[in-house]
């Protein structure tokens, strides 16, 4: 995904059914450009429940794949109105790879 511009996110929307009775996480596997970084800011029902600066550890270091896991266990049997925000950290708008999203219930 990329951001409409550095100053609007870019949004991923949709609703997920949350198990009632069972512990639930919300599972990211995420990435970013080469020398590229953006914020991550995951939402449920209006309400920020993550965010994450997406990045490189050392500044000549690959991109690598990062795995977040965002508990969704106190909305247990409700519907929830999730947003997934890719904004820009800096002045450009960086790119970010989505590997997986995930709704995982045990």
């Amino acid at each position: 995904t990329t951001p409409v511009h550095p100053g609007e996110p870019c949004i991923l929307r949709g609703k997920l059914d949350v198990p009632a009775g069972k512990r639930s996480r919300l599972v990211l596997v995420v990435s970013h450009e080469p020398e590229g970084a953006w914020n991550l800011a995951v939402r449920a029902n209006g309400q920020s429940l993550h965010q994450a600066l997406i990045q490189a550890d050392a500044p000549d270091a690959e991109p690598r794949w990062q795995t977040i896991a965002v508990d969704l266990t106190p909305l247990a049997g409700e519907q929830a109105a999730i947003e997934l925000h890719h904004a820009a950290a800096g002045d450009r708008p960086d790119d970010a790879y989505w590997a997986q999203i995930e709704l995982v219930s045990e």
